[in-house]
């Protein structure tokens, strides 16, 4: 999620950390509230106030924003080590062994807090356990999510610093599109085979389900890899990015308007990303970068979270996780954000520790993959 370079550049630190506090809010809903929607695909997506949309569509950027800093974040990691003799090569080591390692930490550190969250409820919500496109019944062994996304995006984009930089942009596309494509001319009644879940078509098959598929994730890490140098060099490249991406979902969702209200017209499907989810938050972050980079806003708390992005999502997952346990039947909308806003404290405070911690040690230690 993060990937460091001696020089950091700050506003990417801060948006990273901006987009890391809000994902707390998604988290926080589903470990305390007891409630988390799930927008697969082929499924009658609906909220059931407006403040769960409103809550919802904010910490919607979350996983866009990840994918494409991670993406920034390699390119400029690959350049800043080529120009101190790294071979390419070394560079897909260094990537491979990262995302193994985001890998492993989803299977064996991530999921069971989750796995502990929802036998220890009290409620049977369909929020918690939503419909999945091929649920056939069958016992869930294996979960594949978001750091499992990120580690093959990771691995997958360090094989395509071997490619001009043009052919990043292209696959981009040809991914989103294609993607669509099968998404669209799917039956979310059917099991698909394993390959097919892992790599476009989020669902279960058999005794796995996969919430984020590799491909559509890769194709927003390939947008963060292509617009990282524009970005470095012209000012506006956030803005323009922006309103490129605003002008797709426009164009995207001016066929439908007046024809649903813009609650239904705005619930997108996240899983996998349509091209008009990818489209509008794409647009969202693109603006955010572009105003922390204009402004040179640099904010305390976000520039640590910003740094320490895998040490936060780890840490606070296990945090919501361990104090909804108090919580086995929920909360309302009030306490579960003062309990968000109080717990960014303690949050702040372990961060700033494991980043003084994790400078003490070499860049080839384990401990600076965190």
């Amino acid at each position: 999620m993060n990937i460091e370079t001696k020089n950091r550049i700050s506003y990417i630190d801060n948006v990273r950390g901006l987009i890391m506090a809000i994902m707390a809010i998604d988290h926080v809903s589903f470990f305390i509230r007891k409630v988390h929607y799930s927008e697969y695909w082929g499924t009658n997506i609906r909220y059931a106030s407006t403040t769960d949309f409103i809550s919802r569509a904010i910490t919607h950027i979350c996983a866009p924003g990840f994918f494409l800093l991670m993406g920034m974040g390699l390119y400029l990691f690959a350049e800043n080590r080529l120009s101190k003799g790294w071979s390419k090569h070394q560079i897909f080591k260094w990537f491979l062994k990262r995302g193994i390692v985001l890998i492993l930490i989803q299977q064996f550190i991530e999921n069971p807090a989750w796995i502990l969250s929802v036998i220890t409820s009290g409620l049977q919500n369909e929020a918690l356990l939503p419909t999945v496109p091929g649920d056939d019944g069958s016992s869930l062994i294996l979960v594949l999510s978001v750091l499992f996304s990120l580690g093959c995006s990771l691995i997958l984009g360090s094989l395509c610093i071997y490619l001009k930089r043009f052919y990043w942009l292209v696959v981009a596309l040809i991914i989103f599109i294609g993607s669509e494509f099968i998404i669209l001319n799917s039956n979310p009644e059917i099991g698909y085979n394993g390959l097919l879940r892992v790599f476009v078509i989020a669902g279960k098959t058999g005794f796995f389900s996969v919430l984020y598929p590799i491909f559509p994730w890769f194709g927003i890490t390939l947008i963060g890899m292509y617009i990282a140098k524009f970005a470095r060099y012209k000012n506006n490249a956030f803005f323009v990015a922006g309103c490129i991406c605003a002008l797709v979902f426009i164009a995207i969702k001016l066929p439908s308007l007046g024809n649903e209200n813009w609650l239904v017209s705005l619930s997108l499907v996240k899983y996998p990303p349509s091209v008009d989810f990818i489209s509008l938050y794409l647009s969202i972050i693109f603006f955010i970068l572009y105003f922390f980079k204009r402004f040179k806003v640099n904010i305390s708390m976000l520039s640590v979270f910003g740094k320490v992005p895998l040490f936060f999502y780890i840490l606070h997952i296990w945090i919501y996780s361990l104090i909804g346990l108090d919580f086995k039947f929920g909360t309302t909308v009030i306490p579960m954000y003062s309990i968000w806003l109080v717990s960014l404290i303690p949050l702040y405070w372990l961060s700033i520790w494991y980043l003084e911690f994790s400078k003490k040690k070499k860049e080839t230690s384990f401990w600076r993959l965190l």
